[in-house]
């Protein structure tokens, strides 16, 4: 949607500094990484006399000890008299009680408050064998991760390891076998990794190998088939993850490779953190991959069940037991999770009654 007269920038680190104080001038609307925001307000650059809404997007993140004193400060330098609102998809307890430290009595709004109920995304899990030879586990892998390319019908996939190394490795492999594939991983300069999105939303890579530097608020149209190379550290990125397929109200397919036995302890008791006992994932057989999984009935598969230990109840629902995902079943399904001060309830009121139009 297009503004006549209205100036939005971004202003995120890695790029050149001074042409962030140049686009300053006259910004209306400043969308930008909080490590960048700040250092123009510290050095005068960026006057924040007049600002009078301050959203945090995946506020989650955000409250990470990575970046929450640079998040207090812009806080702070801001005026009294502004409004507030933190979005996120996955919403644990732990966020609520964060951003209520910045907030006068707080409204909650959801579309859906029940849980993470996915539309459009069938959710897989393959099992492979298992080595103790850590190299070899990512031989046994990789191998299975050319039959899925093989096998599924996809437009564009994004492949996620939670190791830069690896995701480069897998890259180059998949490279030598006649995948057009790209990499973007934190160890790269932002110049590389614009262009490694860039080429990903221009279509001109199949394949974007990525660690967890893409799974948030990456939108790229095409891409409709997730694979989790290595099983997420938490149903939190687990979910935002699965969530880069099947954008724009489309469907997408996403499936996660796990070693037998403790890897596949770990993946059950990712998803019993989500979903608790009752959630379950359809298990991929070699076998299987010769149907079409966008088609098939894959409620005849044999199902990977959540595991929930009695010890760890108290914790993950404290931890996880809000979260809130996207829905792909259309815009009009779209799930959103908003914390936002009483004063600026007028303006979620707008925005959910205006989503459609996006």
């Amino acid at each position: 949607m297009h503004f006549v007269g209205l100036k939005v920038e971004s202003f995120i680190g890695g790029l050149p500094y001074h042409e962030d104080v140049k686009k300053v001038e006259g910004c209306q609307i400043a969308v930008g990484a909080p490590g960048r925001i700040k250092h123009l307000i510290e050095a005068g650059c960026m006057k924040t006399d007049f600002v009078r809404l301050f959203v945090m997007d995946e506020a989650d993140k955000l409250m990470d000890d990575t970046f929450v004193k640079d998040i207090n400060y812009i806080f702070w330098k801001l005026p009294d008299n502004k409004q507030m609102i933190a979005a996120s998809a996955t919403y644990p307890n732990s966020l609520e009680k964060a951003v209520s430290c910045y907030m006068r009595t707080p409204t909650h709004v959801s579309p859906n408050y029940d849980g993470p109920v996915l539309l459009g995304l069938r959710q897989f899990v393959m099992v492979v064998p298992a080595h103790t030879n850590v190299a070899a586990q990512v031989k046994i892998k990789i191998e299975r991760l050319m039959e899925l390319l093989s096998s599924v019908t996809f437009q564009q996939c994004v492949v996620f390891s939670n190791y830069q190394t690896r995701a480069e490795s897998i890259c180059n492999r998949l490279n030598a076998n006649g995948w057009p594939a790209m990499s973007i991983t934190g160890s790269q300069d932002q110049y590389a990794r614009l262009k490694a999105i860039t080429c990903l939303r221009e279509f001109r890579c199949r394949v974007l190998l990525s660690t967890d530097l893409t799974s948030r608020g990456i939108d790229a149209e095409n891409v409709n088939l997730i694979v989790n190379f290595d099983v997420p550290y938490s149903g939190t990125t687990y979910l935002h993850r699965i969530g880069r397929a099947g954008r724009y109200g489309s469907h997408g397919i996403s499936i996660t490779l796990v070693a037998e036995n403790k890897e596949l302890l770990e993946f059950q008791q990712m998803l019993g953190s989500i979903g608790g006992n009752s959630m379950s994932i359809a298990r991929l057989s070699r076998e299987s991959l010769k149907e079409d999984l966008w088609q098939c009935d894959y409620s005849v598969f044999k199902s990977v069940h959540g595991i929930v230990t009695t010890s760890e109840c108290s914790h993950e629902n404290n931890e996880d037991g809000q979260v809130s995902v996207d829905l792909f079943d259309g815009v009009h399904n779209y799930q959103l999770k908003l914390v936002v001060d009483q004063t600026a309830l007028f303006l979620v009121h707008w925005l959910l009654s205006n989503i459609a139009d996006y």
